[in-house]
Protein backbone atom coordinates (compact mmCIF):
# COMPACT_ATOMS: atom_id res chain seq x y z
CA UNK A 1 0.00 0.00 0.00
CA UNK A 2 1.54 3.51 -1.23
CA UNK A 3 0.91 6.82 0.96
CA UNK A 4 -0.17 9.70 -1.18
CA UNK A 5 2.01 12.27 -0.16
CA UNK A 6 0.17 14.70 -2.03
CA UNK A 7 -3.59 13.81 -0.97
CA UNK A 8 -2.29 14.17 2.64
CA UNK A 9 -0.34 17.34 2.57
CA UNK A 10 -3.43 19.11 0.39
CA UNK A 11 -6.27 17.56 3.03
CA UNK A 12 -3.86 19.06 5.97
CA UNK A 13 -3.79 22.74 4.32
CA UNK A 14 -7.01 22.39 3.39
CA UNK A 15 -8.92 21.31 6.77
CA UNK A 16 -6.15 23.79 8.50
CA UNK A 17 -7.45 26.75 6.13
CA UNK A 18 -11.13 25.88 6.87
CA UNK A 19 -10.61 26.34 10.31
CA UNK A 20 -9.18 28.99 9.89
CA UNK A 21 -5.84 28.36 12.07
CA UNK A 22 -1.88 29.33 10.78
CA UNK A 23 0.67 26.83 10.47
CA UNK A 24 2.43 27.93 13.75
CA UNK A 25 -1.10 27.73 15.38
CA UNK A 26 -1.20 24.07 14.00
CA UNK A 27 1.92 23.23 14.79
CA UNK A 28 1.85 24.18 18.51
CA UNK A 29 -1.16 22.47 18.84
CA UNK A 30 0.80 19.02 17.34
CA UNK A 31 4.18 20.04 19.36
CA UNK A 32 5.81 19.88 15.67
CA UNK A 33 7.45 23.42 14.28
CA UNK A 34 5.57 25.47 11.90
CA UNK A 35 8.14 24.79 9.35
CA UNK A 36 7.51 21.11 9.47
CA UNK A 37 3.99 21.91 8.96
CA UNK A 38 4.90 23.61 5.97
CA UNK A 39 7.34 21.44 4.53
CA UNK A 40 4.54 19.00 5.16
CA UNK A 41 1.94 20.65 3.55
CA UNK A 42 4.12 21.82 0.24
CA UNK A 43 5.24 17.99 -0.07
CA UNK A 44 9.10 18.80 0.53
CA UNK A 45 8.76 16.30 3.86
CA UNK A 46 6.20 13.14 4.58
CA UNK A 47 5.27 13.17 7.79
CA UNK A 48 5.60 9.73 9.74
CA UNK A 49 1.94 8.37 10.29
CA UNK A 50 1.98 8.66 14.11
CA UNK A 51 2.42 12.76 12.92
CA UNK A 52 -0.44 12.23 10.34
CA UNK A 53 -1.84 10.87 12.98
CA UNK A 54 -1.42 13.74 15.49
CA UNK A 55 -2.23 16.11 12.69
CA UNK A 56 -5.60 14.64 11.71
CA UNK A 57 -6.42 14.42 15.62
CA UNK A 58 -5.58 18.30 16.23
CA UNK A 59 -7.77 19.12 13.45
CA UNK A 60 -10.49 17.22 13.99
CA UNK A 61 -10.62 14.47 11.88
CA UNK A 62 -12.24 11.33 12.01
CA UNK A 63 -9.82 8.85 12.01
CA UNK A 64 -10.95 5.00 11.77
CA UNK A 65 -10.78 2.57 14.55
CA UNK A 66 -8.12 0.20 12.65
CA UNK A 67 -5.91 3.75 12.65
CA UNK A 68 -6.39 4.51 16.07
CA UNK A 69 -5.11 0.88 17.01
CA UNK A 70 -1.72 1.44 14.56
CA UNK A 71 -1.28 4.63 16.38
CA UNK A 72 -1.35 3.34 19.95
CA UNK A 73 0.38 0.70 19.27
CA UNK A 74 3.13 3.01 17.75
CA UNK A 75 3.48 4.88 21.23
Amino acid sequence: MSINKELIAKNIRERRKQKKWSQEYLAEKCDLSAQYISQIETKKKMASLKTVGKIAEALGAIIPKTMRLILCLMT
